[in-house]
Protein backbone atom coordinates (compact mmCIF):
# COMPACT_ATOMS: atom_id res chain seq x y z
CA UNK A 1 0.00 0.00 0.00
CA UNK A 2 1.28 3.46 -0.90
CA UNK A 3 1.87 5.95 1.89
CA UNK A 4 2.17 9.55 0.71
CA UNK A 5 2.99 12.74 2.58
CA UNK A 6 2.26 16.31 1.50
CA UNK A 7 4.66 18.93 2.89
CA UNK A 8 3.74 22.33 4.25
CA UNK A 9 5.68 24.80 2.07
CA UNK A 10 8.15 26.75 4.19
CA UNK A 11 10.88 28.15 1.95
CA UNK A 12 9.18 31.53 1.49
CA UNK A 13 6.71 33.30 3.77
CA UNK A 14 4.29 33.90 0.89
CA UNK A 15 4.37 30.38 -0.59
CA UNK A 16 0.82 28.99 -0.72
CA UNK A 17 1.05 26.51 -3.59
CA UNK A 18 0.28 22.79 -3.33
CA UNK A 19 1.77 19.81 -5.20
CA UNK A 20 -1.59 18.03 -5.51
CA UNK A 21 -5.21 19.08 -4.90
CA UNK A 22 -7.98 17.28 -2.94
CA UNK A 23 -9.33 15.61 -6.09
CA UNK A 24 -5.96 13.91 -6.54
CA UNK A 25 -5.99 12.80 -2.91
CA UNK A 26 -9.44 11.29 -3.33
CA UNK A 27 -8.29 9.31 -6.37
CA UNK A 28 -5.16 8.09 -4.60
CA UNK A 29 -7.20 6.89 -1.62
CA UNK A 30 -10.15 5.35 -3.47
CA UNK A 31 -8.55 3.99 -6.63
CA UNK A 32 -5.10 3.01 -5.37
CA UNK A 33 -5.71 2.36 -1.68
CA UNK A 34 -3.07 4.92 -0.69
CA UNK A 35 -2.78 6.49 2.74
CA UNK A 36 -2.19 10.24 2.49
CA UNK A 37 -0.78 12.37 5.30
CA UNK A 38 -0.71 16.15 5.05
CA UNK A 39 1.07 18.63 7.28
CA UNK A 40 -1.40 21.22 8.63
CA UNK A 41 -1.08 24.75 7.24
CA UNK A 42 -2.93 27.98 7.90
CA UNK A 43 -1.79 29.65 4.67
CA UNK A 44 -2.04 26.92 2.04
CA UNK A 45 -4.23 28.02 -0.88
CA UNK A 46 -6.53 25.03 -0.21
CA UNK A 47 -7.68 24.49 3.37
CA UNK A 48 -6.75 21.48 5.49
CA UNK A 49 -10.44 20.62 5.81
CA UNK A 50 -10.82 20.02 2.08
CA UNK A 51 -7.91 17.59 2.10
CA UNK A 52 -9.37 15.77 5.09
CA UNK A 53 -12.74 15.53 3.35
CA UNK A 54 -10.95 13.97 0.38
CA UNK A 55 -9.44 11.28 2.61
CA UNK A 56 -6.14 12.72 3.87
CA UNK A 57 -5.01 12.60 7.51
CA UNK A 58 -3.49 15.65 9.19
CA UNK A 59 -0.03 14.84 10.52
CA UNK A 60 2.86 17.08 11.52
CA UNK A 61 5.28 14.15 11.31
CA UNK A 62 5.63 12.74 7.78
CA UNK A 63 8.11 10.02 8.72
CA UNK A 64 5.40 7.39 8.13
CA UNK A 65 5.20 8.35 4.46
CA UNK A 66 7.20 6.50 1.83
CA UNK A 67 6.79 9.28 -0.75
CA UNK A 68 6.80 12.97 0.20
CA UNK A 69 5.51 15.66 -2.16
CA UNK A 70 6.34 19.36 -2.11
CA UNK A 71 6.73 22.31 -4.47
CA UNK A 72 9.85 24.28 -3.53
CA UNK A 73 13.17 23.08 -2.11
CA UNK A 74 13.03 21.31 1.25
CA UNK A 75 15.14 22.91 4.00
CA UNK A 76 18.13 20.66 4.64
CA UNK A 77 17.33 20.15 8.30
CA UNK A 78 13.86 18.87 7.42
CA UNK A 79 14.94 16.16 4.99
CA UNK A 80 13.93 12.72 6.27
CA UNK A 81 16.50 10.01 5.40
CA UNK A 82 15.74 7.16 3.02
CA UNK A 83 12.51 8.62 1.61
CA UNK A 84 11.40 9.38 -1.92
CA UNK A 85 10.87 13.11 -2.47
CA UNK A 86 9.23 14.97 -5.34
CA UNK A 87 9.89 18.73 -5.62
CA UNK A 88 11.65 21.37 -7.69
CA UNK A 89 15.21 21.08 -6.35
CA UNK A 90 16.94 23.54 -8.73
CA UNK A 91 20.10 21.43 -8.69
CA UNK A 92 20.36 19.75 -12.09
CA UNK A 93 22.29 22.64 -13.69
CA UNK A 94 24.76 22.62 -10.83
CA UNK A 95 23.26 25.69 -9.14
CA UNK A 96 25.88 26.49 -6.53
CA UNK A 97 23.43 27.77 -3.91
CA UNK A 98 21.67 24.39 -3.81
CA UNK A 99 24.70 22.08 -3.84
CA UNK A 100 24.54 21.64 -0.04
CA UNK A 101 20.94 20.45 -0.49
CA UNK A 102 21.97 17.94 -3.15
CA UNK A 103 24.84 16.71 -0.98
CA UNK A 104 22.48 16.07 1.93
CA UNK A 105 20.07 14.25 -0.35
CA UNK A 106 22.91 11.93 -1.35
CA UNK A 107 24.19 11.45 2.19
CA UNK A 108 20.71 10.71 3.55
CA UNK A 109 20.12 8.14 0.80
CA UNK A 110 17.08 9.99 -0.50
CA UNK A 111 15.58 9.25 -3.89
CA UNK A 112 14.87 12.62 -5.52
CA UNK A 113 12.37 12.87 -8.36
CA UNK A 114 12.75 16.42 -9.66
CA UNK A 115 9.66 17.73 -11.47
CA UNK A 116 11.91 19.65 -13.83
CA UNK A 117 13.41 16.40 -15.16
CA UNK A 118 10.20 14.42 -15.61
CA UNK A 119 9.71 13.92 -19.37
CA UNK A 120 7.75 11.76 -21.78
CA UNK A 121 9.25 9.44 -24.41
CA UNK A 122 9.87 12.47 -26.66
CA UNK A 123 11.81 14.25 -23.88
CA UNK A 124 9.03 16.80 -23.45
CA UNK A 125 8.63 18.02 -19.89
CA UNK A 126 5.54 16.81 -18.07
CA UNK A 127 5.49 19.17 -15.08
CA UNK A 128 6.21 22.84 -15.58
CA UNK A 129 5.15 26.15 -14.10
CA UNK A 130 6.91 28.28 -16.72
CA UNK A 131 3.81 30.07 -18.03
CA UNK A 132 2.72 30.83 -14.48
CA UNK A 133 6.27 31.90 -13.65
CA UNK A 134 5.94 34.35 -16.52
CA UNK A 135 2.73 35.71 -15.01
CA UNK A 136 4.16 36.06 -11.50
CA UNK A 137 7.59 37.35 -12.47
CA UNK A 138 6.16 40.05 -14.71
CA UNK A 139 3.65 41.19 -12.11
CA UNK A 140 6.39 41.39 -9.48
CA UNK A 141 8.63 43.21 -11.96
CA UNK A 142 5.97 45.84 -12.64
CA UNK A 143 5.49 46.26 -8.89
CA UNK A 144 9.25 46.76 -8.51
CA UNK A 145 9.29 49.22 -11.42
CA UNK A 146 6.69 51.36 -9.67
CA UNK A 147 8.81 51.54 -6.53
CA UNK A 148 12.00 52.20 -8.49
CA UNK A 149 10.33 55.13 -10.25
CA UNK A 150 9.11 56.41 -6.90
CA UNK A 151 12.67 56.29 -5.54
CA UNK A 152 13.70 58.43 -8.52
CA UNK A 153 11.01 60.95 -7.67
CA UNK A 154 8.30 59.86 -10.10
CA UNK A 155 4.83 58.65 -9.27
CA UNK A 156 3.43 56.14 -11.76
CA UNK A 157 0.42 53.85 -12.31
CA UNK A 158 2.70 50.87 -11.60
CA UNK A 159 2.54 51.72 -7.90
CA UNK A 160 -1.00 50.34 -7.85
CA UNK A 161 0.16 46.89 -8.94
CA UNK A 162 0.73 44.49 -6.03
CA UNK A 163 3.04 41.51 -5.70
CA UNK A 164 1.75 38.40 -7.44
CA UNK A 165 1.07 36.50 -4.20
CA UNK A 166 -1.46 39.18 -3.23
CA UNK A 167 -3.90 38.21 -6.00
CA UNK A 168 -6.44 35.40 -5.82
CA UNK A 169 -5.97 34.48 -9.47
CA UNK A 170 -4.34 35.62 -12.72
CA UNK A 171 -7.57 37.31 -13.82
CA UNK A 172 -7.50 39.58 -10.75
CA UNK A 173 -3.87 40.52 -11.43
CA UNK A 174 -4.56 41.24 -15.10
CA UNK A 175 -7.49 43.44 -14.10
CA UNK A 176 -5.17 45.49 -11.88
CA UNK A 177 -2.62 45.81 -14.69
CA UNK A 178 -5.41 46.80 -17.10
CA UNK A 179 -6.57 49.52 -14.70
CA UNK A 180 -3.01 50.82 -14.48
CA UNK A 181 -2.95 50.78 -18.27
CA UNK A 182 -6.04 52.95 -18.35
CA UNK A 183 -4.27 55.52 -16.18
CA UNK A 184 -1.34 55.43 -18.63
CA UNK A 185 -3.78 56.10 -21.46
CA UNK A 186 -5.38 58.98 -19.59
CA UNK A 187 -2.43 60.64 -17.88
CA UNK A 188 0.66 59.26 -19.58
CA UNK A 189 4.07 58.30 -18.15
CA UNK A 190 6.89 60.71 -17.24
CA UNK A 191 8.17 61.95 -20.60
CA UNK A 192 11.53 62.84 -19.11
CA UNK A 193 12.30 59.13 -18.80
CA UNK A 194 11.94 58.55 -22.52
CA UNK A 195 9.96 55.70 -24.06
CA UNK A 196 9.02 52.99 -21.56
CA UNK A 197 10.51 49.94 -23.31
CA UNK A 198 9.90 46.41 -22.00
CA UNK A 199 12.29 43.82 -23.43
CA UNK A 200 11.26 40.18 -23.19
CA UNK A 201 13.88 37.51 -23.90
CA UNK A 202 12.85 34.15 -25.31
CA UNK A 203 9.77 32.81 -27.05
CA UNK A 204 8.76 29.90 -24.83
CA UNK A 205 6.16 29.44 -22.10
CA UNK A 206 7.80 31.95 -19.74
CA UNK A 207 7.75 34.75 -22.31
CA UNK A 208 4.20 33.86 -23.36
CA UNK A 209 3.15 34.16 -19.72
CA UNK A 210 4.93 37.51 -19.45
CA UNK A 211 3.21 38.83 -22.56
CA UNK A 212 -0.18 37.70 -21.24
CA UNK A 213 0.35 40.30 -18.50
CA UNK A 214 2.10 43.03 -20.50
CA UNK A 215 -0.57 43.07 -23.21
CA UNK A 216 -2.98 44.43 -20.59
CA UNK A 217 -1.11 47.73 -20.92
CA UNK A 218 -1.61 50.07 -23.90
CA UNK A 219 1.34 49.06 -26.06
CA UNK A 220 3.10 49.13 -29.40
CA UNK A 221 5.59 46.58 -30.73
CA UNK A 222 9.14 47.55 -31.68
CA UNK A 223 11.33 45.24 -33.77
CA UNK A 224 14.76 44.54 -32.20
CA UNK A 225 16.58 45.92 -35.24
CA UNK A 226 14.65 49.19 -34.97
CA UNK A 227 15.02 49.64 -31.21
CA UNK A 228 18.08 51.92 -31.36
CA UNK A 229 16.69 54.31 -33.99
CA UNK A 230 13.32 54.43 -32.21
CA UNK A 231 14.82 55.28 -28.81
CA UNK A 232 17.13 57.90 -30.25
CA UNK A 233 14.43 59.60 -32.34
CA UNK A 234 12.52 60.82 -29.25
CA UNK A 235 9.36 60.32 -31.29
CA UNK A 236 7.28 58.35 -28.84
CA UNK A 237 3.90 58.45 -27.15
CA UNK A 238 4.03 58.60 -23.30
CA UNK A 239 0.48 57.25 -23.23
CA UNK A 240 1.63 53.74 -24.07
CA UNK A 241 4.51 51.35 -23.39
CA UNK A 242 6.67 49.68 -26.00
CA UNK A 243 7.28 45.92 -26.19
CA UNK A 244 10.31 44.30 -27.80
CA UNK A 245 10.70 40.52 -27.82
CA UNK A 246 14.17 39.18 -28.56
CA UNK A 247 15.55 35.70 -29.19
CA UNK A 248 19.11 34.51 -29.68
CA UNK A 249 19.21 35.51 -33.36
CA UNK A 250 18.64 39.13 -32.33
CA UNK A 251 21.65 39.50 -30.01
CA UNK A 252 23.99 36.55 -30.61
CA UNK A 253 26.65 36.90 -33.34
CA UNK A 254 29.38 34.64 -34.61
CA UNK A 255 32.83 35.70 -33.46
CA UNK A 256 34.31 35.31 -36.94
CA UNK A 257 31.60 37.48 -38.49
CA UNK A 258 29.75 34.56 -40.04
CA UNK A 259 26.00 34.08 -40.25
CA UNK A 260 24.07 33.08 -37.12
CA UNK A 261 22.62 29.59 -37.44
CA UNK A 262 20.47 28.27 -34.63
CA UNK A 263 21.59 24.62 -34.84
CA UNK A 264 25.25 25.57 -35.07
CA UNK A 265 24.84 27.89 -32.09
CA UNK A 266 23.37 25.05 -30.02
CA UNK A 267 26.18 22.69 -31.01
CA UNK A 268 29.08 25.18 -30.94
CA UNK A 269 28.14 28.00 -28.54
CA UNK A 270 31.82 28.84 -27.93
CA UNK A 271 31.97 30.26 -31.46
CA UNK A 272 29.39 32.92 -30.63
CA UNK A 273 29.11 35.98 -28.38
CA UNK A 274 26.37 38.26 -27.11
CA UNK A 275 25.98 41.87 -28.24
CA UNK A 276 22.96 42.43 -26.03
CA UNK A 277 24.87 45.18 -24.20
CA UNK A 278 25.28 47.09 -27.47
CA UNK A 279 22.09 46.38 -29.38
CA UNK A 280 19.36 46.00 -26.74
CA UNK A 281 20.34 46.97 -23.19
CA UNK A 282 20.96 50.73 -23.76
CA UNK A 283 17.33 51.20 -24.83
CA UNK A 284 15.59 48.97 -22.29
CA UNK A 285 13.56 50.26 -19.32
CA UNK A 286 12.56 46.87 -17.94
CA UNK A 287 14.09 43.51 -18.81
CA UNK A 288 12.04 40.33 -18.45
CA UNK A 289 14.30 37.31 -18.82
CA UNK A 290 12.68 34.04 -19.84
CA UNK A 291 15.47 32.15 -21.62
CA UNK A 292 16.97 28.79 -20.73
CA UNK A 293 20.71 29.05 -20.15
CA UNK A 294 23.64 26.92 -19.12
CA UNK A 295 27.35 27.63 -18.75
CA UNK A 296 28.24 26.52 -22.31
CA UNK A 297 26.55 29.59 -23.77
CA UNK A 298 27.51 33.29 -23.82
CA UNK A 299 26.12 35.34 -20.97
CA UNK A 300 23.26 37.62 -21.95
CA UNK A 301 25.01 40.59 -20.35
CA UNK A 302 27.82 40.80 -17.80
CA UNK A 303 28.37 42.92 -14.73
CA UNK A 304 31.27 44.67 -16.45
CA UNK A 305 29.13 45.55 -19.46
CA UNK A 306 26.39 46.95 -17.23
CA UNK A 307 28.95 49.02 -15.34
CA UNK A 308 30.30 50.42 -18.62
CA UNK A 309 26.79 51.36 -19.75
CA UNK A 310 26.19 53.13 -16.44
CA UNK A 311 29.51 54.98 -16.54
CA UNK A 312 28.82 56.24 -20.07
CA UNK A 313 25.25 57.20 -19.09
CA UNK A 314 23.76 54.69 -21.51
CA UNK A 315 21.91 52.59 -18.94
CA UNK A 316 18.13 53.17 -18.88
CA UNK A 317 17.37 49.90 -17.10
CA UNK A 318 15.15 50.41 -14.04
CA UNK A 319 13.75 46.95 -13.33
CA UNK A 320 14.73 43.33 -14.03
CA UNK A 321 12.35 40.38 -13.75
CA UNK A 322 14.84 37.53 -13.96
CA UNK A 323 12.29 34.72 -14.17
CA UNK A 324 14.82 32.07 -15.22
CA UNK A 325 16.98 33.16 -12.26
CA UNK A 326 20.21 31.32 -13.10
CA UNK A 327 22.10 32.74 -10.14
CA UNK A 328 25.54 34.23 -10.85
CA UNK A 329 25.29 32.93 -14.40
CA UNK A 330 23.10 34.91 -16.82
CA UNK A 331 23.84 38.48 -15.76
CA UNK A 332 26.46 37.94 -13.08
CA UNK A 333 25.11 41.07 -11.40
CA UNK A 334 22.30 38.98 -9.89
CA UNK A 335 24.14 37.44 -6.91
CA UNK A 336 21.26 35.55 -5.33
CA UNK A 337 17.62 34.72 -5.69
CA UNK A 338 15.13 37.14 -4.19
CA UNK A 339 13.82 36.05 -0.78
CA UNK A 340 11.83 39.21 -0.02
Amino acid sequence: MYTIGIRREDKNLWERRVPIVPDHVERLVKEYGATVFIQPSTKRVITDEKYVQAGATLAEDLSKADIILGVKEVPIEKLIPEKTYLFFSHTHKGQIHNMPLLQQIIEKRIRLIDYELMTDEKKKRLVLFSKFAGYAGTIDGLHALGHRLLALGYGSPFLSIGMSFMYRCVADARLDVTRSGQVILDDGLPKALGPMVFVITGDGNVSRGALHILKCLPHEWIEPDKLKSFAESKDFDPHKVYLCQVTAKDYIVKKDGGVFKSEDYKENPDKYESIFHKKIAPYCTMLINGIFWDSRYPQLITKTQIKQLAETKNLRLLSVADISCDINVIYTQTPKENQV
